[in-house]
């Protein structure tokens, strides 16, 4: 019979764990040992066997069986077995416990590493950042054409690149191409390479990014550029891994990792019939989003630090950081360069710094006069209750009393309010 946890003789197992020693017993409910252990006599035990589980001077449980039915149902030799089988237990509990806290461990650290930076140095402990970073890592165990998407100065390539490092690509060529005002011709013939003669200019053979990042990884940025053309073509290329060279009739295979980005709503682009639709969803199955800078603001300090750091090296300063005068205003900047934009700030302040800590008069006006925009929630609360109230007033022409009555609030409120 499986009886309940709640069915043993906890007083066995405590004073089994509290003593080190073993208990047998051969008929419990008749022996004054146990008349006051109230288990025993509910339940009705007759047969108990209790042998501590020991390593290293550390209790770690008890191994306990009890019979309701048999009297002297363990001897000494089943004590002895049983001993035999609690030291077993020991060591496989032992490296049991050994393996969750080195796990855990493991965790806590991969964690804390990652509150900072992540893949390649990719600064976040946003909950966010924190699922870029699961993705990133996941990608790269496998050799899917990912789609990363976010706006300008979020990282797109650094997030390609560390899926690219942390693959078994990592020893090989990262390649990149930039579809943002280069011809769709130029960028054909940057990518899939040609043969001397093809046009005018081609004067020998030219090897395609393709080709030449075979093993490794090619990043496209800002695929929304991209012609309708290279769209077909790098469909093609995803399904059949072939390339063929401008000017030239065969195909031929290469080992190349895509990994595509866009700073647009490629879903938007598909609905207005700007981009390939199948194209789009050939991609859309493994995607990173890049959030913002201005929807992770828990990592502004982080970045904050990490680039003052960067800059104070690379201009021999030693800045500790910045006052919460400067602080305040850089946290609450709407960033529309997101990190990149971050970045630059930094270096300039660093740059023109000569005190210990980076004030107010060291950020630029573009970032500085944008703090007036925005106000704490409770001060433009006050603001805002103070500017209607002065409208009531000046409807009941500065009769207080009145202008209570339809603010359906005392005339004491509205005197605090005036004066705050």
């Amino acid at each position: 019979t499986i009886y309940d946890a709640k069915e043993f003789s906890k007083s066995v197992i405590k004073r089994v764990k509290k003593t080190r020693k073993p208990v047998i017993a051969y008929d419990a409910i008749s022996e004054k040992t146990f008349e006051s252990y109230e288990s025993v006599r509910i339940n009705k035990i007759r047969s108990i066997l209790c042998i501590p589980i020991v390593t290293d001077g550390k209790v770690l449980g008890a191994l306990y069986l009890d019979s309701r039915r048999n009297p002297r149902l363990f001897s000494k030799e089943e004590q002895e077995f049983f001993s035999l089988l609690s030291s077993l237990l020991a060591d496989s509990l032992t490296s049991a416990l050994e393996y969750k806290r080195m796990k855990e461990e493991t965790i806590i650290l991969k964690k804390n590493l990652r509150s900072s930076f992540g893949p390649e140095k990719i600064i976040g402990k946003s909950d966010k950042m924190q699922e870029v970073f699961d993705k990133i890592e996941k990608f790269a165990d496998s050799d899917v054409p990912v789609l990363v998407l976010g706006e300008s100065g979020t990282g797109k390539e650094l997030a390609a690149r560390s899926i690219h490092l942390l693959s078994v690509r990592g020893k090989y060529n990262f390649l990149v191409v930039d579809c943002v005002g280069i011809s769709s011709s130029l960028i054909e013939s940057e990518l899939f390479g040609y043969k001397k003669g093809a046009f005018t200019g081609a004067r020998e053979d030219k090897l395609g990014h393709f080709e030449a990042a075979d093993k490794g990884t090619l990043f496209i940025d800002e695929i929304s550029d991209a012609s309708d053309s290279l769209q077909s073509r790098l469909l093609r290329f995803l399904d059949t891994h072939e390339v063929k060279r401008i000017g030239m009739t065969k195909y031929g295979k290469v080992d190349t990792r895509v990994i595509i980005a866009s700073n647009k709503d490629l879903y938007e682009l598909v609905k207005a019939g700007t981009f390939r639709e199948d194209l789009f969803h050939r991609l859309s199955k493994f995607i990173i989003h890049l959030p913002p800078l201005r929807e992770r603001k828990e990592d502004v300090k982080l970045l904050i630090d990490y680039y003052i750091d960067f800059y104070n090296k690379k201009y021999k300063k030693s800045i500790r950081g910045v006052t919460k005068e400067a602080f305040d205003i850089l946290i609450n900047y709407e960033w529309p360069g997101n990190v990149r934009d971050l970045r630059n700030e930094i270096e300039r302040c660093v740059f023109f710094c000569n005190k210990k800590f980076i004030s107010k008069d060291y950020i630029s006006e573009e970032v500085s006069k944008s703090e007036q925009l925005f106000l704490p929630l409770q001060e433009t609360k006050t603001k805002l209750m103070r500017e209607y109230i002065m409208k009531v007033l000046s409807y009941t022409n500065g009769n207080v009393s009145k202008a209570a009555r339809i603010l359906n609030t005392d005339k004491k409120t509205i005197y605090r309010t005036l004066k705050r």
